[in-house]
């Protein structure tokens, strides 16, 4: 009877505590190359790292929600609709702050997109390297500490997924590289991405 109560207890404990609080859902392991940066993965760790300045940088970890607080994700996939002949799709990885306040920026790639660009274009640019001139898209580094300029760089998406799950709702996952100017004198170098997407992340 006593050890079915623990059981219970114990139960009842690991129920509550996910209910509270958050769980981490980022994995980072360690690049022996790269000091400071995650090892490049395709395997849904849910991170993206590189150097800005030759300072590591990197996203924030993801978080699942409790009472406590809503869930936070490292990076969201936009389609923002314009007036003009394309529209403009969207990727903004969020910074996990330092005590070093030139890295504190999130970081955004905005390409211009065909107005019936959809989830199946979205899954067509895997394997594809992307040339980024200002013109044809761009980079951004949304800080305190910098001004809005578009820079220029280069993006490889080594594993692009994405499936519908109902209406306007899509999961899937990405891996990749990247580097870029992100306007001033900031440079991203040695950048690399691996993320599961939730129906939350995708925003279409």
């Amino acid at each position: 009877m006593i050890k079915n109560n623990n059981l219970l207890f114990a139960a009842l404990l690991f129920f509550f505590s996910n209910i509270l609080f958050s769980c981490n859902q980022t994995e980072f392991y360690a690049d022996p190359q790269a000091n400071g940066l995650g090892i490049f993965s395709n395997t849904g760790n849910n991170l993206m790292s590189g150097y800005i300045q030759n300072e590591p940088w990197r996203t924030r970890d993801r978080k699942t929600g409790g009472f406590l607080g809503g869930p936070t994700y490292e990076i969201y996939i936009t389609k923002q609709i314009t007036s003009g002949p394309k529209d403009n799709l969207i990727f903004t990885w969020y910074v996990n702050p330092t005590t070093n306040n030139i890295l504190n920026g999130d970081i955004s790639l905005v390409l211009a997109v065909p107005k019936v660009f959809g989830y199946k274009e979205l899954s067509a640019l895997k394997g594809q390297r992307l040339a980024l001139d200002t013109l044809n898209g761009y980079f951004t580094f949304s800080s305190v500490q910098s001004n809005f300029t578009k820079g220029s760089g280069n993006i490889y998406f080594h594993d692009m997924q994405i499936d519908s799950i109902g209406p306007n709702n899509f999961t899937g996952r990405m891996s990749g590289l990247l580097d870029a100017k992100l306007g001033g004198n900031l440079i991203l170098k040695n950048g690399r991405f691996d993320h599961s997407l939730t129906a939350l992340q995708i925003q279409f």
